[in-house]
């Protein structure tokens, strides 16, 4: 079983700039009018809420905070090796099921999760 996500190695690599914002995440942000200084206060300082140590192809962490008196959830996965943050999905009213990420991989190392929402 994987550890869970060491929060200050995620918030440094936030700090430093190695993200990479997710599709969906961005989606969701657009839509929903959340602007990425209202990810990064919720990233930087907001609550840890739940881990998901077993969730492939990294581990994860659902985050929460607050953004003009409405609150913010976000998903993030952090890679120890690469020492990069994956902002993966933001819910602006629910929580959402974790078990529906999938992670669809692309050419080289490089992938990107999606919301699998035929399970939903």
């Amino acid at each position: 079983m994987s550890e869970s996500i060491d929060i200050a190695n995620l918030r440094d690599a936030f700090r430093r700039g190695q993200i990479q914002w997710q599709r969906h995440a961005l989606e969701q942000m657009m839509k929903r009018g959340v602007s990425r200084k209202a990810v990064r206060n919720v990233i930087l300082k907001g609550e840890r809420i739940e881990d998901y140590p077993g969730d492939w192809p990294l581990p994860s962490v659902l985050l929460f905070g607050w953004t003009d008196a409405r609150p913010i959830h976000v998903v993030a996965a952090y890679d120890n090796v690469a020492q990069i943050i994956y902002i993966l999905l933001l819910s602006m009213n629910r929580l959402w099921n974790i078990s529906h990420l999938i992670f669809e991989q692309g050419k080289g190392n490089e992938g990107e999760f999606r919301i699998d929402l035929s399970a939903m």
